[in-house]
């Protein structure tokens, strides 16, 4: 498994717009997918890390919070589920060595479980919830809150050696 930053943005905006990606990353206000352009590659301010296996996994977005936080939106194509973990390990190992960043952090609906499980497998640990957050479907719902810092990650690979 690969992780590599991207400036496709096409490439970014077919694997985030995917039929089976796009419902799970947007809330009610986000635009239709034909309709939809991801924010520019903008230094650190806006990254995206392409996870490839021979062909395009999927791609990690990454929106820098402050100056040594970002946020990760996950889009991994079908193909690659049941093996999701793997294409997040690839993609915050990446984002931790070759960036400033000591923490990435990322919200997880509660009606997308899967998500969460995802957040987990990857090393990142649960740390609030923030209710009554996320509107999707018309429906109100809570966000559970994950992340990893660089120490967390070398202290798991320590761990795993």
């Amino acid at each position: 498994m690969q992780a590599q930053r991207t400036t496709d943005m096409e490439l970014v905006r077919s694997v985030i717009t995917h039929p089976a990606v796009y419902p799970w990353c947007c809330d009610d206000a986000a635009p239709r997918a034909e309709d939809f352009a991801p924010l520019p590659a903008d230094g650190d301010r806006a990254l995206y890390v392409l996870v490839t296996d021979g062909q395009a996994c999927g791609v990690f977005a990454f929106y820098q919070q402050n100056a040594v936080t970002t946020e990760a939106h996950t889009c991994v194509l079908p193909q690659m589920w049941g093996r999701t973990h793997l294409a997040a390990q690839a993609a915050i190992a990446w984002v931790f060595e070759h960036t400033a960043f000591e923490r990435i952090t990322t919200s997880v609906p509660q009606d997308n479980p899967l998500a969460a499980r995802l957040a987990r497998r990857a090393g990142m640990t649960h740390y609030g919830h923030n209710p009554g957050s996320f509107l999707r479907n018309g429906a109100l719902l809570g966000v559970d809150l994950f992340g990893i810092s660089r120490k967390e990650l070398l202290c798991q690979s320590q761990q795993q050696s």
